[in-house]
């Protein structure tokens, strides 16, 4: 698999080999969730995006500083019951609305449909509350769009991963390539859209689950909306 090196002041931490399976829950799951919610409300805990709030200390890549995501229209996913979710723009103040009403305490998910957001650009994650859809619930997630050029080069090596194929797990190979260019938020969201995970991956999530998995005690296996 050719390594893709990208400007080493953002984003970069290139790999000699693919990643295990284990490398990469261990990895994701380092990142401490943020966890939130107000009084009477139920705990919310972000799953993608997720800014996280502890370094990872494996060595494997650095913390996303800013919390850069690929996607142009990303993955939404968390853990607990909200009224709706808003993606806001803070240059502009414009809001993208999805209300969420059926959301339950365990794993949501919902696709951004918006207009494609912008490279540079920053933006934040609100939680709705269900109660009243007005308070806005914690965490509040904060993220940008990675830049154009950088965007192009990490969609052409995942591109080039699909056309030449490899005897090993192709998703594991996409997710190593998200991970070795300081994208776990894309990783994540990879994940969670595999409606039938291999058997190495399913062994993986057991040995290293997710930490918000304790707010909803669900099974070990990936959800799918």
């Amino acid at each position: 698999m050719p390594l893709l090196l990208l400007p080493p002041s953002d984003v970069v931490l290139a790999q000699s080999r693919p990643l295990t399976w284990q490398e990469v829950l261990r990895n994701l799951f380092a990142r401490r969730p943020q966890r939130g919610g107000s009084r009477g409300e139920p705990p919310i805990c972000s799953v993608t995006p997720m800014v996280g709030n502890n370094p990872i200390n494996s060595g494997l890549f650095r913390k996303p500083n800013p919390n850069f995501i690929l996607n142009e229209k990303p993955l939404i996913a968390w853990y607990g019951a909200v009224g709706a979710i808003k993606i806001r723009d803070k240059v502009t103040g414009e809001e993208w609305t999805r209300f969420t009403p059926n959301s339950t305490a365990g794993l949501n998910q919902v696709q951004y449909d918006g207009e494609a957001l912008k490279s540079d650009w920053a933006y934040e994650l609100r939680y709705i509350s269900k109660k009243n859809f007005k308070t806005v619930l914690d965490p509040i997630q904060r993220f940008q769009i990675l830049n154009a050029v950088d965007r192009a080069n990490v969609n052409a090596s995942l591109k080039a991963q699909s056309v030449t194929g490899s005897l090993q797990d192709p998703v594991l190979q996409k997710v190593s390539i998200l991970l070795q260019n300081n994208l776990p938020n894309d990783a994540h969201a990879l994940l969670l859209q595999q409606s039938s995970p291999t058997g190495a991956l399913k062994q993986a999530i057991a040995e290293y689950p997710d930490p918000c998995m304790e707010l909803s005690k669900p099974s070990s296996d990936l959800q799918t909306p």
